[in-house]
């Protein structure tokens, strides 16, 4: 069965009705179009405008009655040549940017980095930061990278580090993760004693941590260094291991 489609007819037989889009009453001199579908009544203009049936519930479309398309409608024109070698080197340029923009300098300056992660109170922040400074500044082989975290946060810190395989050299650790390691050998002899036994950490005196060097670190003997410079620093004694 052929569909039916729309068509334009005089209003002399609908006169008096309304139309279903705009609801003004139909005129004899009017062009209307009936919806082959539910067979409500339109001004032709207003099926053309709503583009198909405008009686609520009806899924009939123009098809063969339709208006005139919208400058908007339909797809994009295609982009010229120009604009199309404009994008491309614009992104070229960004590409470029990214890849040879200056980066900033290295602090360590090619000195051989040792990491150190500790926890400390506000109050001794400054005193330690500034401690770190004077090291570096007189050191010419090794850069000495701290980050102070607020007392009590070293462990979590700690075992997300360790677990990305990304330990700092020397760390704070609580009383229960210094058992562990030092059971585990995984922290190396900071010195020994006057009877020659190891030394394996230092009370942190900015938190109730012991400081440890890490048993994998890259850079044993710096790491050494580093932790012996701070020693005299911190009032509290080296420590042997129980």
């Amino acid at each position: 069965m052929s569909e039916v489609l729309e068509k334009i007819t005089k209003g002399e037989s609908y006169t008096g009705q309304a139309c279903v889009y705009c609801g003004e009453r139909i005129q004899a001199e009017d062009e209307v179009v009936v919806c082959p579908r539910c067979k409500s009544v339109h001004h032709a203009d207003c099926w053309k405008k709503n583009g198909g049936c405008g009686k609520q519930g009806c899924a009939q479309i123009a098809k063969a009655v339709v208006g005139k398309r919208s400058k908007g409608d339909g797809p994009p024109p295609p982009m010229s040549r120009r604009t199309i070698l404009a994008i491309a080197g614009a992104f070229i340029l960004i590409v470029a940017a990214f890849l040879f923009w200056p980066k900033p300098p290295d602090p360590a300056m090619g000195r051989t980095k040792v990491v150190f992660v500790t926890e400390t109170g506000y109050e001794m922040y400054e005193m330690i930061a500034d401690e770190v400074a004077a090291f570096n500044s007189s050191q010419e082989e090794i850069y000495l990278e701290m980050e102070l975290l607020p007392v009590g946060t070293s462990r979590s810190k700690l075992i997300v580090l360790i677990g990305a395989n990304h330990p700092p050299d020397i760390m704070a650790v609580d009383n229960e993760m210094y058992e562990q390691f030092l059971e585990a050998d995984m922290i190396l002899p900071i010195d020994v004693d006057e009877s020659g036994e190891p030394v394996y950490y230092l009370d942190n005196p900015a938190s109730p941590t012991k400081i440890v060097i890490w048993g994998q670190t890259e850079h044993p003997e710096e790491a050494r260094e580093v932790v012996k410079y701070l020693v005299p620093r911190f009032p509290q004694p080296l420590r042997r291991a129980n």
